[in-house]
């Protein structure tokens, strides 16, 4: 994606007003003009993300999936055969408007099919992308000084927000990283540059799909963006060479992209009854428990301020001190206040970051207010991009297109490169130090590595249908950590009774059926036809019953 301007954002004046000229001037494609500088942008903001990928790679033990991670592994699976039509599920009784990210991580599950180490990689390399896409558009836009410092903020922020966090298969962590990327795309769809708006309407519909927290923002920022540009086009009558654009192959793909990534929601919808848009439909229309004003403002707050006071992985809710919030939002809005004025007197385009900035905190405040029942913390970790984005919109107002020459050139891109660098490392080398993705150690992840490890020498079931009787509602995490090894033997598991179709879905109609699993909580009542004892871990009892031969799903 290339500016239309080549003089747009560089601090150069139109010749009536004195003002930057962000017009764009009929076709030319400016010279990016790519620099040692503009590449080590792009390599520091998704350095730390690839070193994770390069550790997943190299690593040799498996992984033990459990609960929502181990749901999320088998729908890429699923994905991966081109059979998963529905997104997330949610605790609401439906699931997120579509199953993008399933097939974003489909290619990763099936390279590692079998170590369960997929998913995280996936995940990485999604967040290494996003990052990394972050400071090449930077680059491409406002030079490499704004890049590197665009970098810095990225790699800052991977920091704050825990680098486990870049890893981990969990759809409200795959949406964090990804909402910097979107603001960007969106910032330059109102600068004109070629395509944004195409791959903003791409990178939120992801978003949209995967978490429905962002849906607000995404869509009134989508929403706003088509409405200047259409009003534009209108003005100058550009709408014909907007048309003639999208001629380009990298148009073509990004409209592609877009359609594709639609194309389950809409079979989803033909062909389930009831639909997903339905029951999406009856939940939000129906009377339920909303949380107060005050509970959605605080647990912004607290989101908004994981940078710089920080995140824990898997945290519900964080509880923070009173006055650290006060000074977190007095911080922001100074910062604020100064890249404006900055972006105003070097004619660069920072009120449009601070535009985000500020929309994020007022959409997501009233989105948290729709929620049923308590909020939580993952509700509202998107909005941890505030900050970000304004301090974003600082380095383009006070670096954006800086110029120079000669040594005095070559020391000051040295010395930005340097603090950019320096930014990076604390995130690089937690990364480095991270311990193998997925190792069962303690708690669930340890009772389910056993349970599934039973599982999997009790059953070769490559091609059938394998049922698993969950015996306590408590017990689901366990299940989809020995649904998600068994799909390791090609196996595909139907969970009963049917009220967890909507966690691990109803698949695998007219196959064979191997046999069933029964996990239920001992001492307690043992389900009928449970079967043999295959294993026994702390209290929880996994039993195997064979099928009888030629059983057939309905």
């Amino acid at each position: 994606m290339q500016s239309t301007a080549p003089e747009a954002g560089n601090g150069s004046r139109s010749a009536r007003t004195g003002r930057a000229d962000l017009r764009p001037v009929g076709r030319h494609r400016p010279r990016i003009g790519w620099s040692w500088a503009g590449v080590l942008a792009v390599a520091l903001a998704a350095a730390p993300g690839l070193v994770q990928v390069v550790l997943l790679l190299t690593q040799h033990s498996a992984a033990t999936l459990w609960g929502d991670q181990a749901l999320l592994n088998l729908a890429s699976h699923r994905a991966a055969d081109l059979h998963q039509l529905r997104g997330v599920y949610s605790r609401y009784g439906f699931h997120e408007p579509g199953p993008a990210v399933f097939y974003v991580l489909a290619p990763f599950v099936a390279m590692l099919e079998g170590t369960g180490r997929g998913a995280y990689l996936g995940s990485a390399a999604v967040n290494a992308t996003a990052a990394g896409a972050v400071a090449w558009l930077v680059v491409a836009r406002f030079g490499a000084w704004a890049g590197l410092w665009a970098a810095a903020v990225v790699d800052l922020y991977a920091y704050f927000l825990d680098v486990r966090l870049l890893r981990q298969p969990w759809n409200p962590y795959l949406i964090v990283v990804p909402m910097v990327l979107f603001v960007v795309l969106w910032v330059l769809s109102l600068l004109r540059t070629r395509g944004a708006w195409l791959w903003l309407s791409v990178v939120g519909s992801y978003e949209v799909q995967t978490h429905l927290a962002t849906g607000f923002f995404v869509v009134g920022m989508v929403a706003v963006a088509a409405t200047i540009a259409l009003v534009r086009s209108g003005r100058d009558h550009s709408l014909g060479e907007a048309v003639r654009d999208w001629r380009r192959p990298a148009r073509m793909a990004g409209a592609a992209v877009l359609v594709a990534i639609w194309v389950p929601t809409v079979v989803e919808i033909l062909v389930d009854r009831p639909n997903n848009v339905l029951l999406l439909w009856r939940f939000f229309t129906s009377v339920h428990l909303e949380p107060s004003l005050r509970s959605a403002v605080g647990m912004a707050a607290s989101a908004i301020s994981v940078v710089p006071l920080g995140n824990r992985v898997y945290t519900l809710v964080i509880h923070r001190n009173h006055a650290a919030l006060a000074a977190e939002a007095v911080a922001l809005v100074a910062l604020s206040l100064v890249t404006l004025a900055v972006g105003r007197r070097r004619h660069q385009p920072a009120a449009a970051f601070v535009t985000a900035a500020t929309a994020g905190v007022l959409v997501g405040v009233y989105s948290l207010t729709r929620a049923a029942g308590g909020v939580m913390l993952y509700f509202a970790l998107w909005l941890s991009f505030v900050p970000v984005a304004v301090l974003l919109g600082l380095g383009v107002a006070a670096l954006g297109r800086s110029a120079g020459s000669g040594i005095a050139r070559w020391s000051s891109t040295g010395a930005v490169a340097l603090a950019a660098l320096l930014a990076a490392l604390p995130a690089v080398w937690q990364s480095a130090r991270l311990p193998p993705a997925g190792a069962s150690t303690q708690g669930v992840a340890k009772v389910t590595a056993s349970l599934a490890y039973a599982a999997e020498k009790s059953a070769t079931c490559h091609g059938s249908v394998v049922y698993l009787h969950i015996g306590n509602p408590a017990l689901w995490p366990e299940a989809a950590g020995i649904a998600s090894a068994l799909r390791r033997q090609g196996c595909v598991t139907r969970a009963l009774p049917a009220q967890w179709n909507l966690l691990f879905g109803r698949h695998g109609k007219g196959l064979p059926v191997k046999g069933s699993f029964s996990l239920y909580l001992s001492p307690g009542p043992r389900p009928p036809h449970a079967g043999r004892t295959v294993a026994t871990v702390g209290n929880q009892v996994l039993a195997w019953s064979a099928a009888s031969s030629g059983a057939r799903t309905d």
